[in-house]
């Protein structure tokens, strides 16, 4: 990205997110012909008749659903060449790391329970993030036990330590480096699995199970579960991702290690 372009986007007004309040007047003030928001956003029809502006949703609720969402956003603002090729990727990448865990047998897969900042709270098995952990290899928590999920779709559904226990995963992932210390530092958590061998980590910040930087965050779940059976080279394909989706030359191997 050039400085110009950077300081173009910078300078933009900041209206608000799905899940949080527009800011009407801002959003206005740039004249868009179009909105393109999610399909998690469940105020889409009362902001639509707010703004008078057509609103269109794509799709972040599971990994693969992101490649058609480029497609769809790329015939939006008339760039189908990119938003295909982008899409192309993504499938390409997913499918480097699936040629290699779908040889996993189920009796060797991992019991993986994803943490979110507040520890005992974790994500439906329709998310983004366990759909990282199934594509890894993984087996998520409410996809093993689905008679306590209320919303698939939900990214914070709470549970009790009881429960985790009771399933006893052999991995722990962590939205955040406080969440992991807070586990590995409490008494509470010592006898699960996951603590007992030392497998409790810390997603990092450019290769997030979250976000648009989440197709990274499929490789480096996929090489933190199976470490002897993945084999990627992670610097190289964040670097690559970056250069593709942010045109950002300039990430460094110390960046690609920091947590959130």
């Amino acid at each position: 990205m050039s400085d110009n372009e950077e300081k173009r986007l910078l300078a933009l007004p900041i209206n608000g997110e799905f899940h949080s309040d527009m800011n009407v007047e801002d959003l206005l003030a740039v004249s868009p012909q179009v909105v393109i928001t999610l399909t998690k956003d469940t105020k889409i029809e009362s902001e639509q008749k707010k703004v008078g502006i057509p609103f269109v949703a794509a799709s972040k609720d599971t990994l693969e659903e992101i490649a058609d969402s480029w497609r769809f956003i790329g015939k939006i603002v008339g760039n189908e060449k990119e938003g295909n090729e982008l899409g192309d990727y993504w499938d390409e990448t997913i499918k480097k790391v699936t040629n290699q865990t779908s040889k996993i047998n189920d009796s060797d897969k991992l019991k993986v329970y994803y943490a979110q900042p507040d520890v005992t709270k974790t994500v439906g098995s329709r998310t983004i993030m366990a759909s990282i952990i199934s594509l890894a290899g993984g087996i998520s928590f409410m996809e093993a036990n689905p008679q306590m999920e209320s919303a698939n779709t939900s990214e914070e559904i709470q549970v009790s330590l009881e429960q985790i226990y009771q399933w006893n995963p052999d991995v722990i992932i962590t939205k955040t480096a406080k969440g992991r210390d807070e586990i590995l530092s409490k008494d509470a958590w010592k006898d699960i699995a996951a603590v007992k061998n030392k497998r409790v980590y810390a997603s990092t910040k450019y290769e997030m199970l979250d976000r648009t930087q989440s197709l990274m965050g499929l490789l480096w779940t996929a090489k933190v579960l199976y470490p002897d059976k993945v084999k990627i080279d992670l610097d190289k394909e964040v670097k690559t991702f970056y250069s593709k989706v942010y045109l950002d030359n300039n990430v460094t191997n110390d960046q690609i290690s920091q947590t959130n």
